[in-house]
């Protein structure tokens, strides 16, 4: 799964509006893109990590399971989701909708969340 997750991500790096894409896997290796200069390798590294911790902190302070969490930036979203197998993704979007709908954004969190495929 983790490799067709992967080949998923690097098609999603193309659209319009996205700065960065990324994914944290169970055994916490990452994969992802940064899709503008404003956001370098080393600080999505980070990101994509914290991601993970977030929504062990949501489960364990709040005691809910949330699926995605979304945080609003002057100019970016941060949108996250978390598959049932552990593994989660990360979308810095821009916050214009001309460019990203979010009909389109919660699309990609969908398929990332309910993607079947070989373990």
């Amino acid at each position: 799964m983790k490799q067709r997750i992967n080949h998923w991500v690097g098609e999603q790096a193309q659209r319009t509006g996205l700065f960065a894409i990324g994914v944290i896997h169970p055994d916490n290796t990452f994969s992802g893109q940064s899709c503008s200069s404003i956001y370098p390798p080393i600080f999505l590294n980070n990101s994509w990590r914290s991601l993970k911790d977030m929504f062990n902190a949501v489960r364990e302070q709040q005691q809910f399971d949330a699926l995605s969490l979304r945080w609003v930036y002057e100019h970016a979203c941060l949108y996250a989701a978390q598959r049932m197998d552990g593994a989660v993704l990360g979308l810095y979007v821009s916050r214009d909708e001309q460019l990203v709908p979010r009909s389109e954004v919660e699309r990609l969190l969908n398929d990332f969340l309910f993607m079947e495929g070989p373990a």
